[in-house]
């Protein structure tokens, strides 16, 4: 456990401040530093409480969890905007299932926003997390094999046009 405020290195350096006090000529103004202290006892006594490493741990991957989908979600809006994949899309006749695609990605995002830690410490969530993360590179993935498909049948377009 790490301790976040020690109280033997509070007494030491107040004791350190009172023997400056009595032997330096700013001896009044830090006595009155040290009786301003003492009038702030939230200051002088924070609530003693320690963080486990692994809770630690636990914030840090829920942060890396949410923000790793959050990129991925952005990475496919971006390569789903309009432009030459949209435009090649719905001229397969695929337009319906990837606003669909979109719409789902969309939700997620909201999702994932209105989580902002709450993973920590609630399993059930973090691994729903885990879940939406893998179904984001999934859908990242579909949509890579899609723009390489558009490509393909552009070069394929265009060897055609070439022999002819």
């Amino acid at each position: 456990m790490l301790s976040l405020f020690s109280t033997s290195a509070r007494a030491l350096s107040f004791t350190r401040l009172y023997q400056l006090s009595t032997t330096r000529p700013y001896a009044l103004l830090i006595s009155l530093i040290v009786s301003s202290f003492a009038t702030l006892p939230s200051l002088l006594h924070p609530p003693s409480f320690t963080i486990s490493q692994i809770d630690l741990m636990e914030a840090a991957e829920a942060t890396a969890m949410e923000s790793a989908i959050l990129w991925r979600v952005q990475t496919i809006l971006e390569t789903l905007a309009p432009g030459e994949l949209d435009a090649w899309l719905r001229g397969v006749g695929l337009a319906g299932g990837i606003g669909e695609l979109k719409s789902e990605v969309e939700r997620m995002e909201t999702v994932v926003n209105g989580v902002k830690g709450r993973a920590v410490g609630n399993k059930p969530l973090a691994r729903s997390l885990g879940r939406v993360k893998e179904l984001m590179y999934e859908a990242d993935d579909v949509v890579d094999e899609l723009d390489y498909c558009r490509l393909q049948h552009k070069v394929e377009e265009r060897s055609s046009l070439d022999e002819r």
